[in-house]
């Protein structure tokens, strides 16, 4: 089997976007830095744990209108999204375990993901917002905490340097 080397790496370098790299058979998306809080970060994740959460918020729409809703909210540019649940399924396959039976949903942005795990027997919602394009951490975490009704909410906030 012959194969070839890879062809060379080209780098588009702008500071002010999101940077992409390709050497011909992958193509990432990488971002530049930004300031925040004082130090130099390629990103940050704001990690929430919430609690007491009103349920009726637990479905495919309500989820979908808070990612498009936090989306316009913080400005990130949707891509794809994705939900995992037990929509469709029969009774006898869905899940009763009360850490797994929720609806689980990955919204990509142009800068990465935000990510919503909910569990219906417990009134828990657990997001992660990770960017490369810096937000108002504030902002998502207060409407995160409006849109679900949480009761309590804990929260992360992890700067990737």
């Amino acid at each position: 089997m012959n194969v070839l080397p890879p062809p060379k790496l080209r780098i588009n370098y702008d500071t002010t976007r999101l940077d992409i790299i390709s050497c011909g058979w992958v193509v990432f998306y990488i971002c530049m830095a930004f300031e925040h809080e004082g130090k130099i970060m390629y990103g940050l994740e704001l990690i929430m744990d919430l609690k007491g959460c009103d349920i009726e918020t637990f479905t495919r729409g309500s989820i979908g209108s808070y990612f498009d809703m936090l989306c316009d909210k913080i400005d990130m540019q949707q891509g794809d999204r994705h939900f995992w649940d037990d929509e469709g399924l029969p009774p006898e396959e869905c899940q009763t375990n009360p850490k797994t039976c929720g609806v689980s949903a990955v919204q990509f942005i142009l800068t990465s993901t935000i990510v919503v795990h909910t569990l219906t027997k417990l009134g828990d919602v657990y997001v992660n917002i990770f960017s490369c394009k810096e937000f108002d951490i504030k902002d998502a975490e207060e409407f995160t905490k409006f849109w679900f009704l949480a009761k309590t909410c804990h929260s992360n906030t992890i700067g990737r340097s």
